[in-house]
């Protein structure tokens, strides 16, 4: 039995101006996993967890592409974008 832990990063549209985060991480799950065993993971994402903070402190949704960023931290990813209007 091997323990993994995922962790799902949201990368955010660039801002002009405003410092971003490269990438946020927006939750993780630490799974056990049997060798040559395959499991299922689902991550549901809500509006507040892709919110940005502006230059004065307010959290808001920003439209722009978003990627969400799914990695165990050695270097297995996948990754789908997502645009938010």
């Amino acid at each position: 039995v091997s323990d993994e832990v995922l962790q799902l990063y949201m990368i955010p549209p660039r801002r002009s101006g405003i410092p971003t985060p490269a990438r946020q991480l927006i939750d993780f799950e630490r799974v056990h996993v049997r060798q040559g065993e395959t499991i299922h993971i689902t991550y549901i994402v809500t509006a507040s967890q892709l919110e940005l903070v502006d230059l004065s402190g307010t959290r808001q949704l920003v439209p722009g592409q978003y990627k969400l960023l799914l990695s165990n931290g050695a270097g297995n990813e996948d990754s789908i974008s997502i645009a938010v209007e």
